[in-house]
């Protein structure tokens, strides 16, 4: 018999403070011609930000990044 887990989620604060550091690590970065160091970090902030998403009660999200979604089969299969 499968029993029910109760999941607890982090706080998304960590998160947050991390991405507001690497945007201020982007910021000190690009003032001091490390434009590449730069660049990285504004692109792990823009792809780190849609991460923080928030799921109310009784409600659906799903975050789908880099998959190739396929049409599902005309054929049936019996397996029996």
């Amino acid at each position: 018999m499968k029993t029910e887990k109760i999941y607890e989620p982090d706080s998304g604060y960590i998160a947050l403070i991390a991405i507001l550091f690497f945007i201020a690590g982007a910021v000190f970065a690009g003032m001091n011609t490390w434009i590449l160091f730069s660049v990285i970090l504004i692109v792990i902030s823009i792809f780190a930000l849609p991460g923080l998403i928030t799921v109310q009660p009784n409600k659906a999200c799903v975050l789908t990044l880099l998959v190739n979604i396929k049409e599902p089969s005309k054929t049936m299969v019996s397996f029996g």
